[in-house]
């Protein structure tokens, strides 16, 4: 086999190299393994482009959910059936961590090479791709308002310090927002909209504790405005999946859904931690369109 391994050196490049160079001396022992380091955006999806014009026949990507997102983007745009294996790395990793993947280099290996692949579902939003999670609101612009540099050196302690700062914004400055689908029309002031298409969502394990990545739908999580003591219940109870039952959340699936704000500012949105743009904006789904390799079988499948 010839396969391209991306790397995003800036998501935790020193802690794992010395597990990146094992895996990529393991796997060449038998195939071709040309490395590839990311420098600035988009380096990951343009080279996966290239990798796919030239007929690799597997892609293994080290980085987080942006570096992902960038190999969803080119396998959307290509509309490839590559294979894309996943290696946990960035400071963010919901993705592969929904998919369970192995960052033991033998265990990696092992998986990499029985290529026991699943085809799963990409979001769309008017050509741009993600495999995980779109988000609207004050929480949702953590993500991207904490820096490169400082991710990259506190890691997720970044995050949470950016969320401390906004614990005002949060329950002060919510978001009112119109949800159409084909079967309903909610308006909502918000404290946060979450458009996701895995259950693993910046850190939760059942943030959307109904959703699968092959089902062809959306799983929509709606955190309505309410006061602290509200807001906590809801939080609290997300550890375990119990909030979609709360009065103060809307949950529910589908494969399209428009959102506009009701207000005259604007309101931006977030896609995979990245900003993603100003409402309104219309989400749908690509029913398994990216192929991903596995170590074991996925729920559902």
């Amino acid at each position: 086999m010839k396969i391209k391994f991306i790397i995003n050196p800036s998501s935790g490049f020193q802690d794992h190299e010395t597990q990146l160079n094992k895996i990529s001396d393991l796997i060449a022992v038998d195939h071709i393994v040309d490395k590839y380091f990311t420098e600035e955006k988009d380096d990951a999806k343009n080279e996966a482009i290239s990798a796919i014009k030239d007929n690799y026949d597997l892609l293994i990507v080290s980085g987080g959910d942006g570096t992902v997102n960038e190999i969803a983007n080119a396998v959307g745009i290509m509309k490839s059936k590559i294979p894309v294996a996943i290696l946990p790395n960035g400071t963010v990793n919901d993705f592969a961590k929904y998919l369970n993947n192995p960052t033991d280099p033998l265990q990696f290996v092992d998986m990499v090479l029985a290529q026991k692949t699943v085809d799963v579902d990409l979001g769309c939003i008017n050509g741009y791709f993600f495999a995980n999670v779109a988000a609207i609101g004050t929480i949702s612009e953590i993500a991207h308002d904490v820096d490169k540099e400082t991710k990259a050196i506190l890691g997720k302690l970044a995050y949470y310090i950016e969320g401390i700062k906004k614990i005002p914004d949060i329950f002060s400055k919510t978001t009112n927002l119109r949800i159409e689908t084909r079967d309903a029309v909610y308006e909502e002031d918000a404290i946060v909209a979450i458009i996701s298409n895995t259950a693993y969502i910046g850190g939760f394990k059942n943030l959307a504790p109904r959703a699968q990545i092959t089902d062809g739908y959306f799983d929509v999580i709606v955190i309505k405005k309410t006061d602290l003591l509200g807001a906590t219940d809801v939080f609290i109870k997300t550890l375990t999946g119990d909030h979609i039952d709360n009065e103060n959340v809307l949950y529910f699936h589908t494969d399209n859904l428009k959102v506009t704000g009701l207000s005259t500012e604007d309101i931006p949105f977030d896609i995979d931690g990245e900003y993603g743009g100003i409402l309104p904006v219309e989400f749908k789904v690509i029913p398994r369109q990216f192929r991903v390799i596995i170590d074991v079988k996925l729920e559902g499948e």
